[in-house]
């Protein structure tokens, strides 16, 4: 008997003093400025571990995309000053870009070439070649604050850049044939394949038009649309006066 009064009066005691503890927790808890700081940054973690993603983040997209705008520029140069080389000015511009770690086709990379007289930035008067590099790049602690990309690739979200850049042509090489008409199509070529016109350019005034053959000629240029005339083609490009 004694022993079941002295439980009693052991749990009694227990209960008083931590009953009376637990009750007076929440009081003097948030009374505790150190309870406080750890609620605080418990709740400010994922703001600040997304804020420092996304800071990272943008960095790295900064830095990325000069990088693309820097290839950008060197390959439209390429384009521009080897028009009249044997190879494509998209192959040229394909090339150095790749040089600068931008290789068309690589990932989500694509580098796209093209010759007009109409581009922003194109002097009046010249031949331009524009190129353009994209690039997806794969998102890392910036979800944490919700962000999803501006692009889905794979089921996954991704940014989306892409960088641009216009060089104009000196049109440094001479024509050994320069149309002048101003009919559709003032170069026409159906078959001819014996035709050889190595080591020389053609240019029209209004279209150029080959079927089956290119001439042979280097370069071959046109005011409207040059379909299959020469070895490097070139559309839109300035009119060339009568010399």
């Amino acid at each position: 008997m004694a022993h079941a009064e002295g439980i009693k009066t052991i749990m009694r005691s227990f209960i008083h003093k931590y009953c009376h503890y637990l009750l007076s927790w929440p009081r003097r808890f948030s009374g505790d400025r150190r309870g406080v700081v750890v609620v605080l940054v418990a709740l400010a973690m994922p703001v600040l571990a997304g804020a420092m993603g996304l800071a990272a983040e943008t960095s790295y997209w900064y830095t990325h995309k000069r990088g693309m705008q820097n290839a950008a520029d060197a390959a439209a140069i390429a384009a521009a000053t080897g028009a009249n080389a044997s190879t494509t000015y998209a192959a040229q511009a394909q090339a150095v870009a790749s040089q600068l770690g931008f290789t068309n086709g690589s990932g989500n990379i694509k580098v796209t070439a093209a010759s007009t007289n109409n581009a922003t930035g194109c002097p009046a008067g010249k031949s331009c070649y524009t190129v353009t590099i994209s690039d997806d790049v794969p998102l890392f602690l910036s979800r944490v604050i919700g962000y999803t990309g501006n692009v889905i690739f794979n089921s996954k979200g991704m940014t989306a850049m892409a960088a641009s850049s216009v060089s104009a042509s000196a049109k440094a090489y001479p024509y050994c044939i320069l149309a002048l008409g101003n009919v559709t199509n003032d170069i026409v070529n159906n078959g001819g394949p014996n035709a050889d016109l190595a080591g020389c350019n053609v240019m029209s005034d209004t279209g150029a038009n080959c079927n089956g053959h290119n001439l042979n000629a280097a370069v071959g240029d046109a005011y409207g649309t040059n379909n299959g005339c020469g070895i490097q083609q070139n559309s839109n490009v300035p009119v060339v006066a009568d010399p």
